[in-house]
């Protein structure tokens, strides 16, 4: 589990907009995209005539990763672009961002020029670009970054010097806008916002698409529908089928050595491809050919599926993925048993199926867990995938937070579905490193998630497990739609500062969930002192108070005087359950007066006084005893019959009274008279 409480390590510039003169009604196209506008930022005080400045403004409901750029800023290479500084702006209206600024590259994008020019020379392509290229992502891998999105239209080139400039790839989700011809495997099939940002290999993937796209000056798969690239990739291999598909484009011929580089960087087998330390290698001739990828064509024999042959199971897997409803009818789980049996790589493959399976083979119509679990046995190393959803744990909260503002309610069923089913550590256990998706690795722990996302209360359900999996999003409540804001200590400062609306029976769940994820309430709320008191342990509106002093006190904010007043206004009317005055009255003096000095947890502990409130029930239980008897004894009045007993009685008790009078007083007279 990440908890963001120690916000001191990435520091916030508060003076951007101070630094920078911002052109908020001039936007940059050539830098936005869906997830965050681009405008031009001029230095207030330039210290440099030859660069030029742009500030991208996240949009408040996209994941910016602070870790990432707060990496990025420390970064100094100059084949990289310059992530100059980070922190929170206002724009023209008022609304406060998250933003970031990055100096503007130099020379145009790579697609622009070979557009224009065509192809490059083989020998610049492979000599001076592709050294700064292999440089800047080894440079970003060994701090721990993924690009996710290396292309032509992310690299510039200044043709004065030669120097290459990679942009960055903090304005989307990792990879959201790479094409499906520049994507592995693993990652074509996934939902554009799911992909893992761990996937280092894929950037020298994409690398060889970029290489073999400037030697022959044509994208050997443009207007080509995705869906059909996908195929003839499965079909084929990644270097098979882009090497037929650029030869049918151009005539151009490169040297064996150029092919032997583009084959090992496009490598199906991640732990086979090529990287920094083989291009190098390969420089000086070290390195030969690349062992054959056959991850596409590996089996033997193959298996036929709604009239076409497989021979790789993850061709097979996205088969079933592509057409979901047609393998729950078509599906035949005994001859795809003796198909893995006779030609899978894992040799326990056979024996899980068949686990999985047992008791409903015969079935006529496939359940779509079974579905879902045959697929990621199928394709282990591929994303999770269940009916329309499609992703890779990594980039769960990614695609939380992309579906939490999309009105694709499918996906979001699907996704919900695939959570609560367990599929997450599923997948996790049949991974050949699960040290990569421990908590501490993988960022939230997959079990709390399915936990978290059944529970309806306050503070969890969909919105607990957005801040959960991306912990430096900012709360997503229409209340402070207009600022961001970081943890407990800014919320709460922000939320003090704006007016808050009564709490009735419900309160805004992104608050609510935010302020406990940030407090760590990882359980139903309690409030202890009164579980012995139903009505006041069950009051919604003190477990929102117990909420707030919590947060208060994780904060470290000492007074918040206007949240108290809010609190009050709102759960004073608790103390109406409290019978006597003098008991509610001294209850409600004390809540006021912690209030006026804004200490929530001593406001709260006053206003859940459970000694006082015990004291009131015994007192109440008491009175209520007096007041039945008394009562009894008001009916009996009213009975002739009643009354007569009552005087009978009465008369009785008087007489005996009389007569032990009498008996004393004879006892008197006669002992004066022998004492005389």
């Amino acid at each position: 589990m990440i908890r963001i409480l120690d916000k001191q390590r990435i520091e916030l510039s508060s003076s951007l907009s101070q630094d920078y003169d911002i052109s908020f009604n001039n936007q940059l196209k050539e830098f936005s995209t869906e997830f965050v506008s681009a405008y031009e930022a001029k230095e207030r005080r330039p210290q440099s005539t030859d660069d030029q400045f742009y500030i991208i403004l996240y949009n408040r409901n996209f994941p910016a990763d602070l870790d990432k750029l707060n990496i990025l800023r420390e970064i100094d290479d100059k084949n990289i672009q310059k992530l100059v500084n980070i922190g929170k702006i206002k724009d023209q209206k008022g609304i406060e961002y998250l933003a970031a600024i990055f100096k503007k590259p130099k020379g145009r994008k790579l697609s622009e020029i070979i557009e224009k020019k065509g192809a490059l020379e083989e020998t610049l392509v492979t000599g001076i670009i592709l050294n700064q290229l292999s440089s800047s992502i080894a440079t970003l891998h060994i701090n721990g970054i993924m690009h996710g999105r290396v292309s032509l239209e992310k690299i510039y080139y200044d043709e004065t010097n030669g120097n290459i400039t990679l942009m960055e790839s903090t304005s989307e989700y990792v990879g959201f806008y790479q094409s499906v011809a520049s994507e592995t495997f693993e990652r074509m099939v996934c939902h554009p916002a799911a992909k893992s940002h761990r996937d280092f290999e894929a950037d020298y993937y994409a690398l060889g698409v970029c290489i073999n796209s400037m030697i022959f000056g044509a994208n050997a798969f443009s207007g080509i529908p995705d869906n059909l690239v996908l195929h003839i990739k499965f079909e084929s291999g990644s270097f098979d089928s882009l090497h037929a598909m650029t030869k049918a484009k151009t005539n151009i011929l490169i040297t064996a050595k150029t092919e032997i580089l583009i084959r090992g960087l496009l490598h199906d087998k991640s732990s086979e491809r090529w990287k920094d330390k083989e291009i190098q290698a390969w420089k000086k001739r070290q390195i030969g050919q690349s062992s054959p990828s056959r991850i596409h064509r590996y089996a033997n024999s193959s298996f036929t599926y709604n009239d076409v042959q497989f021979f790789s199971t993850k061709y097979l897997a996205h088969a079933l993925f592509e057409d979901w409803s047609l393998a729950r009818k078509t599906l035949r789980i005994t001859d795809l048993s003796r198909w893995m049996s006779a030609s899978s790589k894992y040799p326990d493959a056979e024996k899980k199926l068949f686990l999985m399976t047992r008791g409903w083979q015969s079935e006529v119509i496939i359940p779509d867990d079974k579905i879902a679990r045959i697929i990621y046995l199928l394709d282990d190393t591929g994303p999770i995938r269940f009916r329309s959803a499609s992703f890779h744990p990594d980039g769960l909260g990614n695609l939380l937070c992309y579906i939490n503002n999309s009105d694709n309610e499918q996906l979001k069923n699907d996704v919900f579905e695939a959570i609560d089913m367990g599929f997450i550590e599923g997948w996790i256990a049949l991974q050949e490193d699960t040290e990569m998706y421990k908590s501490i690795n993988l960022g939230y722990n997959p079990r709390r998630i399915k936990f978290f996302l059944r529970k309806s209360e306050m503070g969890f359900g969909v919105e607990r497990c957005i801040y959960e999996t991306n912990p430096y999003l900012t709360c997503q409540s229409d209340m402070l739609k207009g600022y961001f804001t970081l943890g407990l200590a800014q919320t709460l400062s922000v939320l003090e500062r704006i007016k808050l609306p009564p709490i009735e029976d419900t309160f805004d769940k992104n608050i609510m969930s935010y302020i406990c994820f940030h407090a760590e309430v990882d359980d139903s709320i309690k409030i202890k002192q009164l579980q012995n008191l139903p009505f006041f342990s069950k009051s919604f509106k003190l477990k929102i108070c117990a909420i707030f002093a919590l947060a208060q006190k994780n904060s470290g904010l000492i007074s918040l005087p206007n949240t108290a007043e809010w609190l009050k206004n709102s759960c004073i009317d608790v103390t109406e359950k409290i019978n006597s005055s003098l008991l509610r009255e001294k209850i409600i003096e004390n809540v006021n007066k912690f209030a006026q000095t804004g200490d929530i947890n001593s406001f709260f502990s006053a206003l859940a006084d459970s000694k006082t409130i015990t004291k009131d029930i015994i007192g109440f239980r008491s009175a209520k005893q007096q007041f039945k008897i008394l009562s009894f004894q008001k009916m009996r009045l009213k009975s002739q019959k009643s009354l007569d007993q009552i005087a009978m009685h009465l008369g009785l008790r008087i007489s005996v009274a009389f007569s032990y009078l009498i008996c004393s007083i004879v006892f008197v007279v006669i002992t004066l008279i022998k004492t005389h």
